[in-house]
């Protein structure tokens, strides 16, 4: 795939690092510290540059692992780290866009993250009740401090976005995207304002930015490994996703199924192909996709050893 935009001096690789599973046992339940460090630390010398967390992910657990992780390679990698979700003492999370709370929370990013600056800084979900051009004019004072490199935006509208574009340079687009949910209008039973094959990849491609999907594997479920029931506890954070639990997971593993028929001849893992398709489909900066181990991970890096035929992809749209 031929990248149009670098963070900063470097492109982001096409297969990058979700870090959400780096929240510790209270999100998910199959988290294990020495594993999960092994497994970044593999995944750098196995040429990812591309990290993607969050300040919310475990309410800073997942940055300050990452930050003791990463240390002495982060000349090497891209950091991409969010802002506007914050919580109080009880652990309540909200919406908070100002400039304020902005400016205290790229400060305690940076702490936490061991770093004096973040690649690629992105707002995390809207603020319905901070003006836009309010968040956006913080954030590139931020990035004159030489606190951020570059902007980017997560689950907007495609108006909120064309209205923050007035106000600052945005390089990137997150959002929900996998086989599964190519147009969704939920994500954990939040409304999204914005369908991403649809609209999202075209304004994208006439703008010269690029996507980032989030949940490409669907949180594991397109690994194909997923049972009936069971595949995580009550406090994990999948628990949440209605696509992955009762009736809704039912209908969603026997598109798995399908899926499995339909690539059985190109004999690779489906968590490969879910990645490989993705880099077909859009204007596709990195993918972020999750590993809770070195096999997961391994797993992951086999989307380079195939080719996903024309024919393939457009028997998994129509299904």
């Amino acid at each position: 795939m031929n990248k149009k935009i670098k963070i900063g001096d470097k492109y982001p690789t096409d297969l990058g690092f979700g870090c959400w599973q780096l929240s510790g046992k209270d999100s998910w339940s199959n988290f294990n510290e020495k594993e999960m460090i092994e497994t970044v630390e593999i995944a750098i010398a196995k040429g990812i540059n591309f990290f993607d967390v969050a300040p919310v992910y475990g309410l800073g657990k997942a940055e300050s692992l990452l930050g003791k992780i990463v240390k002495k390679k982060r000349k090497d990698i891209i950091i991409a780290s969010k802002c506007g979700l914050v919580w109080d003492e009880k652990n309540n999370v909200t919406n908070n866009l100002t400039r304020k709370s902005l400016n205290q929370e790229i400060d305690e990013s940076l702490k936490r993250l061991n770093t004096d600056y973040i690649d690629l800084y992105q707002i995390h979900w809207p603020d319905p009740n901070t003006n836009i051009k309010e968040t956006i004019l913080a954030l590139e004072d931020i990035k004159r401090e030489g606190k951020i490199l570059e902007i980017g935006v997560s689950n907007f509208s495609l108006d909120l976005l064309k209205e923050a574009m007035k106000y600052g340079n945005i390089k990137t687009f997150q959002g929900l995207y996998n086989m599964i949910e190519r147009n969704a209008s939920s994500y954990h039973n939040i409304k999204l304002g914005y369908e991403v094959e649809n609209e999202i990849f075209t304004f994208l491609k006439e703008n010269n930015m690029e996507f980032l999907p989030y949940s490409p594997l669907m949180q594991g479920l397109l690994s194909g490994k997923y049972n009936k029931k069971n595949n995580f506890d009550e406090i994990d954070v999948r628990s949440s996703n209605p696509e992955l639990n009762n009736e809704k997971l039912l209908v969603n593993l026997e598109k798995v199924e399908k899926l499995k028929l339909i690539t059985k001849d190109i004999n690779m893992p489906l968590s490969a192909i879910a990645i490989k398709y993705i880099l077909e489909k859009g204007p596709i900066m990195s993918v972020i996709a999750g590993a809770s181990n070195i096999n997961q991970l391994d797993e992951h890096l086999q989307y380079k050893n195939f080719k996903l035929p024309k024919e393939i992809i457009n028997e998994i749209d129509k299904l």
